[in-house]
This record gives C-alpha cells, sequence and structure tokens, in this order.
C-alpha cells in the first residue's frame, strides 16, 4: 500500500501542533516546527498592559486585554520578526482576535509558522511530552483514511489501532462526508480528557466498532530502535518523531547501545518529525558525527539586524556515545521539518547524508518566542545557515531516491518501502530501478541541497 499521503490531524487527535518555538535561549530555543503542535480554537485572545517590547523577556502585566495583547504583538512584529521589512501597514486596534491579527501580519512568501498558544499547553508538549488525545496520527489518501502510527501509552494503542487500520467513519459520518464538508476541526467535538467519539474501523479485513475517550498521552519521541545484520554489517536503525526536552534521555540510551552493539551504518527514520529544540537536534548531529574533541561549525542561527547581538553559532560537540560514521541515511517525507532537516543540511559538509523518501517540508528558519498573559507567542526570528553559509531550502530537501510511504508495513521492517530502499543504496550505492536518483552528487552531498521546483505554499499539517 504505497500512498501519497496527506496527513490529517482532526481537532483533538493531537490537541496541539506546535509550529513556533521556545524561550530561554539556547537550552530552549527551537525551530518547533513540530507538527503536533497548533491548536484549532481561537480562545487565546488577552494581552497585556505596561509590557516593555524590545527582547524576548516580558513583564507579566497587571491586567490583560485584547487591544493590549495586540499591541503587544504588533510591537514585537516590528522588532523581532525576522522579516519585519515585510510586515503590512494595519492598525492593531481594528481587531478583536490576535490570531488574526499575526495571520495578516505574517510575510506570507515563505512564513506558515508563527503562532500564539496556551502555555500551559507549550508547557505540556515540549518540557514534559503530554498532551490531551487519543493517541494516533493518521494520513488521508483518496478519502481513505488510515493510521500511520500510535503512541503506546494511548486510548488508541488500547483499543488494537495500529499503523494500517483504515478508518471508515467517526461518529456516525464517512470520511468522504467529513472531507466534503471540511468538517476536520470539528468532527471530534471538544479536546478535554473524558471526552469521546466512535470509529468505525477495518484491520484486517474485519469491521468493528471502536469507542475512545480522550487522555492525557505520553509522546513517544522515539518509537522504535533496532540493530539489523546486512550483509555482515551492523545497521542502527530508529524512528526519531521529534526533538522535545524527554528524547535526549531516549537518545542516550539508544546510542549507547549502537556503541556496545559497534554498528557500522545508522539509518534516521524522520518521516514524520516535525522538529522541536535545535539543542536537542544538536545534541543528535554529535552523537551521529563522532569527535575526540568538539569541532566544527553545525548551524549559525541569523537575526534580524535589530537583534544581531543574538546571533549564535551551535558546535558539533564530544559525546561519549559518539560514532564515527562517514555517511549517514535519513527517512523523510513532507512531514520531515524543521530540527530534522537541521540534522540533514548541518551534517552535510562533514559527512555523506543519503534522504531517501519524499522532500521534506522546507523550514529554515526558527523562533525564540516569549510568554505573556497565559500565552506563548512565537514569530519566526531567524535563518538557520550551516557550515557552508546554505540554509534556502525553503521548497524542501529533496532525497536522493524518491520513495512514497508505504502504510501496509510497520515502521522498522525491512520489506517497508522506504527503509527497503536505503537498505538497498546502503548495499549497492544507487538508487533501485523504481527510485532512480536525479542529480545527487556524491562529492559535494548535494542532495541537501537539490530544491523542488516551484512553491508548494502552505503545506497541510496534517
Amino acid at each position: 500500500m504505497f500512498f501519497k499521503v496527506r496527513d490529517v490531524w482532526i481537532y483533538g487527535f493531537l490537541s496541539l501542533l506546535f509550529i513556533g518555538c521556545g524561550n530561554d535561549f539556547l537550552t530552549r530555543i527551537e525551530d518547533e516546527s513540530s507538527q503536533e503542535v497548533r491548536s484549532f480554537s481561537s480562545e487565546y485572545v488577552s494581552s497585556a498592559e505596561g509590557t516593555k517590547i524590545g527582547d524576548n523577556i516580558l513583564v507579566e502585566p497587571e491586567n490583560c486585554s485584547v487591544q493590549e495583547e495586540n499591541r503587544i504583538l504588533y510591537e514585537k512584529m516590528q522588532s523581532l520578526y525576522l522579516w519585519y521589512q515585510e510586515l503590512p501597514s494595519v492598525d492593531y486596534q481594528d481587531y478583536n482576535d490576535s490570531k488574526k491579527l499575526l495571520e495578516d501580519l505574517k510575510y506570507k512568501v515563505y512564513d506558515r509558522w508563527s503562532y500564539i498558544v496556551d502555555n500551559t499547553k507549550y508547557n505540556n508538549y515540549y518540557e514534559e511530552g503530554v498532551y490531551v488525545g487519543f493517541g494516533f496520527s493518521l494520513g488521508l489518501e483518496d478519502n481513505r483514511l488510515f493510521v500511520k502510527y500510535v503512541y503506546q501509552d494511548s486510548p488508541a494503542y488500547r483499543a488494537g489501532l495500529r499503523r494500517d487500520t483504515e478508518i471508515l467513519e467517526i461518529n456516525g459520518l464517512s470520511i468522504e462526508k467529513i472531507e466534503e464538508e471540511k468538517r476536520w476541526e470539528t468532527i471530534l467535538g471538544k479536546v478535554a480528557v473524558g471526552s469521546s467519539s466512535h470509529f468505525k474501523i477495518s484491520k484486517e479485513n474485519q469491521e468493528s466498532w471502536v469507542t475512545l475517550s480522550m487522555e492525557k498521552v505520553t509522546i513517544d519521541s522515539l518509537f522504535y530502535s533496532h540493530v539489523m545484520n546486512v550483509e555482515g554489517k551492523k545497521v542502527g536503525y530508529f524512528v526519531l518523531n521529534s526533538f522535545i526536552e524527554p528524547t535526549k534521555l531516549a537518545l542516550k540510551r539508544v546510542f549507547e547501545t549502537f556503541k556496545e552493539e559497534g554498528i557500522e551504518e545508522l539509518i534516521v527514520d524522520m518521516r514524520y518529525n516535525g522538529g522541536g529544540r535545535i539543542a536537542v537536534a544538536n545534541y543528535l548531529a554529535s552523537l551521529i558525527t563522532g569527535a575526540e574533541e568538539d569541532k566544527g561549525l553545525w548551524s549559525s542561527l541569523r537575526y534580524n539586524d535589530k537583534q544581531l547581538k543574538k546571533n549564535t553559532d551551535l558546535y558539533l560537540k564530544k559525546e561519549p556515545n559518539s560514532l564515527m560514521l562517514e555517511r549517514l541515511f535519513v527517512l523523510s517525507s513532507s512531514k520531515t521539518c524543521s530540527s530534522s532537516e537541521l540534522i540533514i543540511n548541518g551534517l552535510t559538509p562533514y559527512m555523506e547524508v543519503n534522504v531517501i523518501g519524499t522532500s521534506s517540508c522546507g523550514k529554515p528558519v526558527g523562533m525564540q518566542g516569549s510568554n505573556f498573559c497565559g500565552k506563548h507567542f512565537a514569530p519566526i526570528e531567524f535563518k538557520i545557515l550551516n557550515t557552508d553559509g546554505y540554509g534556502e531550502y525553503f521548497h524542501g530537501i529533496a532525497p536522493r531516491c524518491k520513495v512514497e510511504d508505504d502504510l501496509s508495513h510497520a515502521l522498522g521492517d525491512p520489506h517497508e518501502a522506504i527503509l527497503k530502499e536505503a537498505l538497498f543504496v546502503m548495499q549497492h550505492n544507487h538508487c533501485s530501478v523504481h527510485n532512480q536518483e536525479e542529480g545527487w552528487d556524491k562529492t559535494t552531498h548535494a542532495s541537501a541541497h537539490l530544491l523542488r521546483e516551484g512553491f508548494e505554499g502552505v503545506i497541510d499539517l496534517f
């Protein structure tokens, strides 16, 4: 089952879909394009009085009002926004919704990510790795809806839903009807612990109904890891779904195992990884490259000309479990975003990076973010370049070998189409006949620099 899948995140699958950034510079700085952090509700409208604008640290005001929040947002955009020169002339007092103001201020040519979200939800996701929902991700293709993955500590997993389970109806409506009437944002009702929905599913050609109730779900940032033997070589493989704080410990444990096993090749499956904290991505990059001592500029963060003092360089660091690898295989899709793309772009000058799958989302920018009035506001604030000064991949990073997602096999199954292709390239150093490479330069690792023709506009984050 090979699909060019459109992701569907119904209001409530993950109550958030962060596409922004955090604060607490450097340890909490992020690119946060994570595809699991956006709220569909418009309840986040409040503001601050007497708050100083100028950097990312805001004094919590005594009173919050819509107009004052709009003022803060507007002035912060003028000061911090990477593309502040492109801001349109609007009167923020004309708005009764700060999210609508932000949408009208965004530089539409590139900005698909600036956001405002409830601060509690933000912290739950990035600090604790939890959210309220059912615990699965879905993909829509030709009005057929399939489960792509399921978190283990979730209602969906306990109900038996797995990758390739088809959803036939939700709360009595067919998928075709939901799509036709554009009811994805409302079909599940309120996002809250205990809120229930009914799903008609098809699993192994057997139809049944399941009722799921929303819970606080723990996010599995690292789904699965395995050491496989490929023609006498030990190959490490793991599925990384996000770059949040709990990811660090998970990566530490996996790389301890890889080091002990003496792996010779590495495959990082980030096909569903929407990004997260840059510091966590920097840690992964350092684990991959290996070093006797700190070495090499990995990525540079470059702010607008009003914020030059914030410009920061991140280096590859010496880590106890670093691997001395000469090449890397990354499995990608249009949902491979931000920090995931930084792994590819940042390591390309240092090693052969083979991207297998489909083009990434194209987000070479990030945010630092700030909090006020119980909200987290994250405008795009900086662009990100590798040590060669490259970072203009707004149209995505193209793969060496193009392969569509294969929902008919489990992640980690060597017969799954994208992983199967990566193993083929690993053994033969070229794409299979069905997935011929186009323009990939082994010497310069140009796979990380090839851009898709045309701009796809706002990506479908679900």
